[in-house]
């Protein structure tokens, strides 16, 4: 099986931050939020999702 880094340093670097933001920002305003919101109030909790969090994590 393939490394998922490259031997290249900066290559290896920028792999890692893109990893990292996908672990905290884009987790964050998608899952957090959005799949939250759409999803799980909804079909767990029967509550209505908060219109006001959904478009302020799109904007973001």
């Amino acid at each position: 099986m393939p490394s998922l880094y490259t031997r290249d340093l900066a290559e290896r670097q920028r792999a890692r931050w893109l990893k990292e933001y996908a672990d905290t920002r884009l987790a964050d305003g998608l899952l957090r939020r959005l799949f939250y919101q759409r999803s799980i109030r909804r079909r767990v909790f029967d509550e209505l999702p908060e219109e006001g969090v959904i478009t302020q994590a799109l904007e973001a």
